[in-house]
């Protein structure tokens, strides 16, 4: 694990530029990389003038902080220094190795300051080159040292580039990817969760739940490949009129998913029911029509629906957000769906309609052919309506 912590300098004497142990020594790097330019004579002369000293950092030491004054710049003779600080939460921008120069930017400026923190991802050894020697340089001195600063600044700004794009194409495949994970309000739900706190609010919603008619026992006859292309059509089937309507899937459970739509105000509660009464007879009669690939049977579909109050929010971890509705009209609607029979041991039909709903629609008055029924819940016998 890296040890986050203030660097020790260890600076050693100015040596040739090939130290006695073989090594390359800061005269060396600084040569090399931001004076190669220069005939061998001017350029030793250069390496005299101007201050360079060597220094040593263990992996994990900190070179720099962001917002630091900018004095000075380095070269990098041997290891590597991360840009950026994840400790602190500052975004890494890249890593540089032997012969890159870093802290160049803020050391061109005479009020510069650290862009970013740098912090010596392995053990490092670096070339100091204080801003201030120079200034004994003359024009045609500095000319092959500018020179090769624009060099390292365009070759990092082609590495950045191409990371940018990568970045954006993880980016795309992110948002996709989430975008196929929730429905459009889970969606907005996560980006504000992600900038603010977001705290669970009442709704007024319509809840619907629907499951395959006896489809897992039928599954069991078939190869899965078939059985899966089955589960995705029949759920597509559903997804595309529901998300017509202006409603959202919440969940897929198994073979079943449940689904929503906002009463946003009271003048449109009626709407909203209508609305989700048709899909409701449009999805139970396409099922009834379509033919399953490579399946002999019929695949049958139960629909239950309530309207209510639901809580809207997240109901996950502070590691992980699970967004949803809950509550008793919820729990309502999966029982609506889930019941076979009433009490007086009459079945009902596929699309289930709570009292709360059939109420709203004002199916008394016109005329729908419900079927009322009693049927057992949690919390005792409740009215229901069938058609």
């Amino acid at each position: 694990m890296l040890r986050y912590m203030h660097i020790q300098f260890h600076f050693v004497r100015e040596v040739a530029e090939i130290g006695s142990d073989g090594r390359m020594d800061a005269r060396g790097a600084v040569g090399n990389s931001l004076f190669g330019g220069l005939p061998p004579s001017v350029r030793e002369s250069v390496l005299k003038r101007v201050h360079i000293e060597e220094l040593a950092l263990r992996q994990g030491d900190v070179l720099c902080r962001k917002g630091d004054g900018a004095d000075c710049l380095w070269v990098v003779i041997s290891g590597s220094i991360v840009i950026g600080d994840v400790a602190r939460g500052e975004a890494v921008f890249g890593i540089r190795q032997e012969g890159d120069v870093v802290g160049e930017q803020g050391c061109l400026d005479e009020a510069g300051v650290r862009m970013a923190s740098m912090v010596a991802l392995t053990n490092a050894r670096l070339a100091r080159l204080d801003r201030v020697s120079l200034g004994s340089l003359s024009k045609e001195e500095l000319e092959p040292f500018y020179r090769k600063l624009a060099l390292h600044l365009s070759r990092k700004l082609g590495q950045a580039s191409a990371a940018r794009a990568a970045s954006v194409g993880e980016e795309g495949d992110l948002i996709l990817s989430v975008n196929r994970l929730l429905n459009p309000d889970g969606v907005e739900f996560v980006r504000r969760a992600a900038r603010e706190v977001v705290h669970a609010e009442w709704r007024e919603a319509v809840v619907w739940f629907s499951d395959l008619v006896g489809f897992g026992r039928m599954s069991e006859n078939y190869e899965a490949e078939v059985v899966g292309s089955a589960i995705h059509t029949a759920m597509g089937l559903q997804c595309s009129v529901i998300a017509e309507s202006n409603g959202y899937v919440d969940k897929f459970m198994g073979d079943g998913l449940m689904a929503y739509w906002y009463v946003r105000d009271q003048s449109e509660e009626r709407a909203v029911v209508e609305t989700v009464l048709d899909v409701a007879r449009k999805v139970v009669r396409d099922f009834g029509e379509h033919v399953f690939d490579g399946l002999d049977d019929k695949i049958g579909v139960r629909v239950g629906i309530n309207i209510g109050p639901v809580l809207r929010g997240d109901f996950g971890t502070s590691e992980r957000i699970a967004f949803s509705l809950l509550g008793r009209t919820v729990n309502e609607a999966a029982r609506l769906e889930q019941v076979k029979i009433d009490v007086a041991g009459r079945s009902l039909q596929a699309i289930r309609a709570s009292r709360s709903f059939y109420s709203a629609l004002g199916a008394e008055s016109v005329g729908y052919d419900f079927v009322e029924h009693e049927i057992e819940a949690k919390e005792g016998r409740i009215k229901c309506y069938s058609i």
